[in-house]
């Protein structure tokens, strides 16, 4: 995807912006539930960095009106969550099992929204908990 990036701004230059969405959740989307419901097994501390489907629209559609727009946005929400407790989250609120938690050390990225904050949008569901339930 970088290659690909900077291919986009070597023919875009200035004029390109560029924005990373985080995991995409939302209606329709229940590649979290399929793990649940296969059993498959979770490995602990493993950072997990989401945006919900319509912040992720929302935020495309707000960066028409930015003034000072910037050429990199991380689109992701507020919360950055290791996947097991967004996985116990779920299990418990759709009154399924919790699948195996495997202790490793902690790995994946805390993502920030920072310059998708400063840009002036306002998160729908800052947290997965909100976008989820």
């Amino acid at each position: 995807l970088w290659h690909a990036e900077q291919a986009w701004r070597t023919a875009w230059g200035h004029r390109l912006v560029v924005v990373r969405p985080s995991g995409i959740y939302g209606p329709q989307r229940d590649r979290l539930l399929n793990w649940l419901q296969s059993s498959k097994p979770v490995a602990t501390g493993q950072w997990s960095n989401r945006i919900h489907v319509e912040d992720l629209a929302g935020f495309l559609a707000h960066l028409v009106v930015v003034p000072n727009i910037r050429s990199l946005y991380l689109a992701t929400d507020d919360q950055p969550t290791p996947l097991d407790e967004v996985l116990a989250g779920l299990a418990n609120q759709h009154g399924l099992p919790m699948v195996e938690r495997i202790p490793t050390t902690e790995s994946g990225k805390k993502i920030t929204n920072q310059a998708l904050q400063q840009s002036g949008y306002v998160l729908r569901y800052p947290s997965w908990q909100q976008g989820y339930l």
